[in-house]
């Protein structure tokens, strides 16, 4: 009888735990709509780097905790693991009070080291209003990655040289944000010190149907896209 209710009192104690943690995780998941240009492992192409050009949602977003919209470079010819990224986002982590601030809207820039370390800081650069524009550019410069908005330097890394995939799209924290249309222009990649513009040849496209999320090209030659949440 004793075993029973100790029994009884573990399953209570997990049904418990799974109700009150399980929103907890479920808020920390990480949605994507993200569409873009892709090398092989095998592919013998030397990308240097991607640009793109986003609008500030207009009418921004509505974020629990924060959503973004990026533009991601992969370090190295072989893997995804470890990247650049640059971007505007709708809320921010503040790590002194370790709590998310809904109502900050900032330009930013991050990366991803090999070890597993994610970097992440806030842009100096004005974010503007609504609906203005920012020209997003991560590539190599003198031998090592560089991350620019507007032409303005902001940071980067010495790591390994090339890049696997160049995407574009956003991210959301959660399902609750309202992400409205933004649209990308003038999609850019960089290889052997040309910049090109991303063609049918090499873009992907990706949509997490599940959540709701969308990329998707709305020209043929890929110049112009459009990223949102329906």
């Amino acid at each position: 009888m004793i075993k029973q209710i100790k029994r009884g009192k573990s399953i209570i104690s997990l049904l418990i735990l799974i109700f009150v943690y399980f929103p907890y995780i479920y808020a920390l998941s990480t949605y994507y709509a993200i569409g873009g240009i892709y090398i092989p492992w095998y592919s013998s192409r030397i990308w240097e780097g991607g640009s793109i050009s986003f609008q500030n949602p207009n009418p921004d977003y509505i974020v629990e905790n924060a959503a973004n919209q990026t533009l991601w470079v992969s370090c190295g010819p072989e893997s995804d693991d470890t990247w650049h990224e640059v971007g505007y986002s709708k809320g921010w982590y503040n790590s002194n009070t370790k709590t998310w601030d809904p109502n900050v809207r900032t330009l930013y820039f991050a990366w991803m080291w090999p070890n597993g370390d994610y970097m992440e800081f806030k842009s100096n650069r004005a974010v503007g209003s609504p609906g203005s524009s920012h020209v997003y550019r991560i590539n190599i410069e003198n031998g090592a990655w560089r991350i620019f908005i507007d032409g303005i330097g902001q940071g980067g890394t010495g790591q390994i040289l090339y890049s696997k995939s160049i995407d574009v799209g956003l991210e959301s924290k959660t399902t609750y944000a309202t992400l409205t249309r933004v649209y990308p222009t003038d999609g850019k990649y960089r290889e052997n010190g040309v910049w090109k513009y991303w063609t049918n040849e090499h873009h992907r496209e990706y949509m997490d149907s599940n959540y709701g999320y969308h990329f998707e090209w709305v020209t043929l030659d890929l110049k112009k896209c459009v990223d949102y949440r329906e």
